[in-house]
């Protein structure tokens, strides 16, 4: 099977099988549009140090759309409680050594500690409210 995707091995892997059915994952938030036109929305808030953060949000957001055989457009957004822990989020790349495979993300992340409780409050009364894109 290796060789016929292009992996060149001498017997360098391990087989191995991994079983997601019985892995759950659950997004915090996940907003289904009433408009069809509209994107599903999966939010996750992070309140502690965890480098594989973008990974968690883009492994619930396939396995989603694995299950609900769902191909449309979708917002992932991190919620992050401290500046800490978005700074030790790892960047979301997954990528072949020979460069004809690759994964890469981007998601909407958001430092709470950068708001106070006023622009929290007073967040919908707020156009263009501010948020922050990190392409990975």
């Amino acid at each position: 099977m290796l060789k016929l995707i292009g992996v060149k091995s001498n017997n360098e892997y391990q087989p191995r099988a991994i079983v997601f059915k019985e892995k759950r994952l659950y997004p915090d938030i996940v907003a289904f549009p009433k408009n069809k036109d509209r994107e599903i929305v999966m939010i996750e808030f992070q309140g502690y140090k965890e480098p594989m953060m973008r990974y968690i949000i883009a492994s619930k957001i396939s396995m989603m759309c694995t299950q609900e055989q769902y191909t449309g457009p979708i917002l992932g957004a991190i919620v992050y409680t401290d500046t800490e822990y978005m700074n030790v989020s790892l960047p979301y790349s997954i990528q072949s050594q020979c460069g004809k495979s690759w994964i890469k993300g981007e998601f909407i992340e958001i430092d709470l500690s950068q708001f106070t409780e006023k622009d929290l409050t007073d967040i919908d009364l707020i156009p263009g409210t501010p948020y922050l894109i990190i392409q990975i």
